[in-house]
């Protein structure tokens, strides 16, 4: 017995209708900010030989990286997006058509 299309698209619809708009609001703003934490992370590692500073003067500075607030700012955007997926994930783990649309899409 086949299931007609248009029953299978309000289904799922209204799966992901019924989530109130807070969790919308922070899968959003959970998939910006690990964006975020993506694009500020390569920045705190930029060469130093680029900038003509002699590498044998500071080894661990130029291990560790140059910019250390911007190392600490990238690694909270990071954590704070992958612990909002998280547990948006563990939370709605029952509404596959959420998850989809919000986490994946």
């Amino acid at each position: 017995m086949n299931v007609p299309v248009t029953f299978g698209k309000k289904m799922v619809n209204s799966m992901s209708q019924n989530v109130p708009f807070r969790w919308n609001a922070t899968a959003v703003f959970s998939s910006w900010i690990l964006l975020a934490g993506f694009v500020l992370l390569p920045g705190t590692f930029a060469s130093l030989k680029m900038i003509g500073v002699n590498v044998e003067a500071g080894r661990e500075y130029y291990y560790f990286g140059q910019n250390t607030p911007l190392l600490c700012l990238a690694t909270i955007c990071c954590a704070t997006g992958v612990a909002g997926i998280v547990y948006l994930w563990v939370r709605f783990r029952n509404n596959h058509a959420w998850l989809l649309d919000n986490l994946l899409g």
